[in-house]
């Protein structure tokens, strides 16, 4: 390379000049957004306010309602399916599975065949279903927790019912029953 003579002046670099972008032309705002709601009135917030609350109530209400109804049926489903069986087993004249049932408090009371002889003397055939209108757990001093369920039977499609209770232990053998017009 030769050495630049001091006495040449320097290149000056050529600059092109670029055209400059012209500002952006306006453009009307359209906006995809909905148009924004007035603010409520403090009338209307109240009145918002009451209706949630009554709804809650409502339905803290409601779950209460299912809540102790689910709790009765699962605390004494077992003894409504053994009054049904109990019905059913003397419906159909198995004598000796209905007296299964008995606790052995019962069974001092009452033979098998005195049993036999009370259950002759009450209609019931094989159309009879109990239907179940009351269930009762209540403690005793002697039996512990006692769990009762009353209700009707019916047969010949309603046409005779009698009215019946049944309770029973906390083993699920029968204590008491009472099948009558």
């Amino acid at each position: 390379m030769q050495p630049q003579d001091p006495q040449q002046p320097t290149p000056v670099p050529v600059v092109t000049p670029q055209p400059i972008n012209p500002a952006p032309t306006a453009v009307p705002a359209t906006s995809s957004l909905p148009p924004s709601k007035p603010a409520m009135s403090l009338q209307q917030i109240i009145k918002r306010k009451k209706i949630q609350v009554i709804l809650i109530t409502i339905g803290a209400f409601l779950l209460l309602i299912l809540s102790v109804g689910i709790g009765l049926y699962l605390t004494t489903g077992k003894e409504r399916s053994l009054a049904d069986k109990f019905v059913n087993d003397v419906s159909n004249s198995r004598i000796s599975e209905a007296y299964s049932q008995f606790s052995n408090e019962l069974k001092a009371v009452q033979s098998q065949s005195t049993f036999e002889g009370q259950v002759e003397g009450v209609d019931l055939n094989n159309t009879c279903k109990l239907e179940v209108n009351g269930l009762e757990t209540k403690s005793t001093e002697i039996y512990g927790t006692v769990k009762t369920v009353s209700g009707r039977v019916s047969c010949n499609s309603g046409t005779d019912e009698h009215i019946a209770s049944f309770s029973y232990n906390k083993e699920g053998k029968l204590l008491e029953y009472s099948i009558g017009a």
